[in-house]
């Protein structure tokens, strides 16, 4: 959560945002706080990916993380 910048989500109810410019760890991941917890969703192995494909799948792969059921 310290690398890089978080990106708020729109309207989310949570306030999760997404994580950007983490140098070459940048992965999807979205965070989120609820009650007392601080939660981050993360999908690694994108790097090993080609890079024509690499920010097209980054940005699907984060909107589905933001879209998972949550814990209570």
């Amino acid at each position: 959560m310290l690398a890089g910048k978080l990106v708020p989500t729109a309207s989310d109810s949570d306030g999760a945002a997404f994580q950007e410019g983490q140098g070459d760890a940048t992965g999807p991941a979205v965070h989120y706080v609820r009650g007392p917890l601080s939660v981050e969703l993360r999908i690694l192995g994108l790097y090993y990916k080609e890079l024509a494909s690499k920010q097209k799948d980054m940005l699907e792969l984060r909107e589905k993380l933001a879209r998972l059921r949550r814990i209570p």
